[in-house]
């Protein structure tokens, strides 16, 4: 369910933050400078720090506000290791687009694709295998709207089955 769903990402986060902080004090070149990777590293400590406190109350669903903070996070961390190049690591956007449509609102999660999508084109517009980047532009697109609309489906079709058997138990 979503809090698994929340705890992975707590999870990756993790990795995607210690890669982060291993790309910047590795001198790893590319586009982005050193210093802009060590801060969206601490950011992404911050809020590792804040949607765990958020998650621990179980009695209530997560905020669609705080999900989509923590997207922004998620991306920006994604977006400080691509750095330049056509990459596999690329691929993460495509996870990050799937995972918060499954988990925002379809309106949130069309916002998340798409700041996913200009993120990945910023950083690969100067990179020799530009050509490469646009189709990979369109997979994050195709997947976020896909799973944002069938999430949203998926949704709605919980709560109505929810509705009934709170129905059938009275």
């Amino acid at each position: 369910g979503p809090r698994a769903l929340v705890g992975g990402i707590i999870l990756v986060r993790l990795v995607l933050v210690g890669l982060v902080f291993g790309s910047a004090l590795g001198g790893r070149s590319g586009g982005i400078p050193v210093s802009a990777r060590i801060i969206v590293g601490l950011v992404g400590l911050v809020a590792i720090g804040w949607f765990t406190m958020v998650s621990r109350d179980k009695s209530t669903t997560m905020p669609a506000t705080t999900l989509f903070v923590q997207a922004t996070v998620d991306i920006l961390l994604v977006t400080s290791l691509v750095s330049g190049d056509a990459t596999p690591l690329a691929a993460l956007y495509v996870a990050l687009v799937a995972v918060y449509g499954l988990l925002l609102p379809t309106g949130r999660s069309l916002l998340t694709t798409l700041f996913a999508g200009a993120c990945y084109v910023a950083v690969t517009l100067q990179s020799p295998e530009a050509a490469l980047a646009w189709s990979q532009v369109a997979v994050i697109g195709l997947v976020g709207v896909l799973i944002a609309l069938l999430g949203n489906r998926l949704t709605s079709a919980s709560r109505e089955q929810h509705a009934l058997a709170v129905a059938l138990a009275q």
